[in-house]
């Protein structure tokens, strides 16, 4: 995920949401520069995910998000 405004530091780390699931692990990574942050998604999960869910970003569980849009599988890389 990339932002413009970045996921700066907080005292709660950024989460993934995508529908009504939440995703936690992330990393930050040089191939999203520091606007951006790497989650991982275990295959399983992803497979269950309806397309077109909405995906967002925010800090802790259930926080106000940011969306960036909705899930479009075949755009993935799922490794």
């Amino acid at each position: 995920m990339q932002s413009p405004a970045g996921f700066s530091p907080r005292a709660i780390d950024p989460v993934l949401r995508i529908g009504d699931k939440e995703f936690s692990t992330y990393k930050e990574s040089p191939s999203v520069g520091e606007y951006g942050a790497v989650f991982q998604v275990e295959k399983a999960d992803f497979d269950a995910l309806a397309d077109a869910s909405l995906v967002a970003v925010g800090y802790g569980p259930r926080a106000m998000h940011t969306t960036f849009g909705r899930l479009d599988k075949r755009a993935l890389a799922v490794r």
